[in-house]
């Protein structure tokens, strides 16, 4: 079986990564290929209770990296190409964003991805 390829879509809210995984998965689907598009996690998180935005938590962080790859290693078994809307690394970045705004310090081992 050989590994489907994994794309992932950066960048903070609101710049159109919804909108590009979309047509990437669409152009795909076109030639032939299967495309799995999977994304919304942050959503997701907040409805289970999960603080996010300048709110982030090392908890909330994790929930979501975790949710991105679990879901990324699902999506690996029916399609040849797997577009995550949203990386591991945005969580991170959001993560840590929000402790500086805080005016917190992260410790080194909650930042690990």
């Amino acid at each position: 079986m050989v590994t489907p390829l994994r794309l992932y879509v950066a960048g903070t809210h609101s710049t159109g990564k919804t909108t590009l995984a979309r047509r990437i998965e669409m152009e795909l689907r076109a030639t032939g290929l299967t495309a799995s598009r999977t994304g919304g996690f942050a959503k997701r998180a907040a409805e289970l209770g999960f603080p996010k935005m300048t709110r982030h938590t090392a908890q909330s962080t994790a929930w979501i990296i975790n949710a991105t790859s679990n879901a990324a290693l699902e999506a690996e078994l029916e399609a040849d190409v797997v577009i995550m809307d949203r990386t591991p690394y945005d969580a991170l970045a959001y993560y840590l964003a929000a402790v500086q705004r805080r005016k917190e310090r992260p410790t080194p081992r909650r930042c690990r991805v």
